[in-house]
């Protein structure tokens, strides 16, 4: 329904390709949504504005006595299955230190607001959204 209204607004046949009218209207499709959505809720988790039943179900990595660059990244479980690979707290961690860690400069603070806005633009620039499924 998401592509069907992207070609009704641009006034484009039910046969035209909606990926680039979803480009140029700013809009994420489904896949580049789920990520945002799912990004949005990791942020909440790392700042503890989730709820309390979410604050412990992320941890960082274990640091050890040298500097290395993946000191930040959130650890994953460990799943086996397809099913564990799609919850949230395998998902979350696996998007989390796969493209935020790598985009986004935690220097200084990021409020929600911010975060989401840059997090859109870095989603919206994915050429290839299965790369992240």
């Amino acid at each position: 329904q998401q592509k069907h209204v992207a070609r009704l607004i641009n006034y484009k046949d039910r046969f035209a390709h909606a990926k680039p009218l979803l480009f140029q209207m700013k809009i994420l499709n489904i896949y580049q949504l789920n990520i945002f959505n799912i990004l949005c809720f990791m942020f909440k988790c790392k700042t503890n504005e989730s709820p309390i039943s979410f604050h412990n179900l992320y941890t960082l990595k274990d640091k050890n006595k040298y500097n290395l660059r993946n000191d930040n990244q959130i650890q994953q479980p460990l799943s086996l299955t397809n099913f564990g690979k799609s919850c949230i707290s395998y998902r979350g961690a696996f998007l989390w230190n796969k493209i935020v860690l790598k985009n986004f400069d935690f220097s200084h603070e990021w409020n929600y607001l911010s975060f989401k806005k840059k997090l859109k633009e870095i989603v919206l620039s994915f050429e290839d959204i299965f790369l992240y499924i």
